[in-house]
């Protein structure tokens, strides 16, 4: 089997996906590793809030504690933007508040000319 310019080319252009994918892959793991050592430093921060500044931004202690024992590949702050929610619905809340009232905008298209009013007149 003799290799022509058109194989080699075609193996060339193979061997560079592969590598350009298998750079890929490692620039994004990467950049993910970076991020979950971010947040992990910053819920390490989150530790040395008091438990009343938690509790302004919906947290409780166990739920740091929960998050941290994570591993350390995984993101803590996932879990503690599950558990965010949950916490805020047990507060105490004014009636008002517990079920806001949904606001309809009005519609900024004129409706139907009912020959009341303005004068509109279809662009017809």
């Amino acid at each position: 089997m003799t290799l022509n310019t058109e194989n080699v080319l075609a193996l060339a252009q193979a061997a560079g996906r592969t590598i350009v994918t298998s750079i890929g892959h490692l620039v994004c793991r990467a950049s993910k590793l970076r991020k979950i050592v971010k947040h992990r430093r910053e819920a390490l921060a989150l530790t040395q809030f008091d438990d009343r500044m938690l509790a302004d931004i919906g947290l409780r202690r166990s739920d740091l504690r929960d998050a941290l024992a994570e591993s350390f590949w995984r993101d803590p702050t996932t879990l503690l933007v599950e558990r965010v929610p949950g916490h805020r619905k047990d507060r105490d809340r004014p009636a008002q508040w517990q079920r806001p009232m949904p606001f309809v905008a009005p519609s900024i298209i004129p409706g139907p000319y009912t020959g009341e009013g303005f004068a509109w007149k279809s662009p017809r």
